[in-house]
């Protein structure tokens, strides 16, 4: 009996590998960068971080969100992640900081001080023509004021230290970031020390407005230019009845006969105060 032929072993076809395939854009992460880095700006604003809060966490849910897609590029996600991820914990560190700083100001603040030199019933802008802290007749440097508020209660006592009417000098060698005052301007700066004597609490930055006007009439306000003075009024947030401090106070003023022009304290829609120039 013949032996059975054996049949040779089929030959297996090769495994070709699937090519994989490139990772595609990621328009998610780069949104997440996008909107983190536009966090990270604003929080490096002074008085402006605690806005930056909100595009931070959209940023940081927008790049991890990225980071999980499927075959997706990964590079602006985990950028997005990062500086949104800076950006909340600067917030965070923020909403912290402030509140010590804000409890140690409040404790160690001024203790209300007496007026000098007039009293409660000082007239302001709205006065009689020549009554005392007019433009007509300012008070002067080193007089302590009781300023009225828009519903006619005294909030505030306020008091203008020596101003330096040319600061210009001191301002730049301060901060490189003040730009240099208009030509025909200078900078002057005036100490400026606040007690709130109202029944709630007082912002001294939102509740007062600082001004010079010029010996020709116009009006010139701290808000008007970017300069960036030394321990700044601004600093003072919130104060307690009886609490206060000192800060200084920065107006781009006309240079020509600064000496003859007059410094204004008021609140909003309430009367002003003029102090001398110095």
């Amino acid at each position: 009996m013949a032996p059975a032929e054996t049949q040779p072993p089929a030959e297996t076809p090769p495994v070709v590998p699937r090519p994989t395939p490139e990772p595609q854009r990621n328009g998610l992460g780069l949104a997440a960068f996008v909107v983190g880095v536009v966090a990270l700006f604003i929080a490096a604003v002074p008085y402006f971080l605690v806005l930056a809060a909100l595009p931070a966490v959209i940023g940081l849910v927008f790049g991890i969100v990225a980071l999980r897609m499927p075959n997706r590029q990964r590079a602006f996600a985990i950028a997005g992640i990062a500086v949104s991820s800076v950006a909340v914990l600067f917030c965070a560190l923020y909403l912290v900081v402030l509140p010590v700083f804000w409890a140690a100001g409040t404790e160690d603040a001024l203790p209300p001080s007496p007026v000098q030199g007039v009293g409660p019933t000082l007239s302001g802008g709205d006065g009689a023509p020549g009554s005392l802290g007019t433009r007509e007749r300012p008070v002067p440097i080193g007089t302590t004021v009781r300023v009225d508020s828009a519903a006619g209660t005294v909030d505030w006592e306020v008091m203008l230290g020596p101003p330096l009417l040319d600061a210009d000098d001191v301002l730049a060698a301060y901060s490189q970031s003040t730009p240099p005052p208009p030509e025909g301007f200078q900078y002057a700066m005036v100490p400026v020390t606040v007690v709130y004597v109202g029944s709630e609490t007082g912002t001294p930055w939102a509740d007062l407005a600082f001004d010079f006007v010029s010996a020709a009439g116009i009006g010139h306000s701290s808000t008007d230019s970017f300069a960036v003075a030394p321990q700044p009024l601004s600093d003072l947030n919130r104060l307690a009845p009886g609490a206060g401090g000192t800060g200084n106070v920065v107006v781009a003023v006309p240079s020509a006969d600064i000496e003859n022009g007059t410094w204004v304290v008021s609140t909003m829609l309430g009367d002003q105060y003029f102090f001398s120039a110095q």
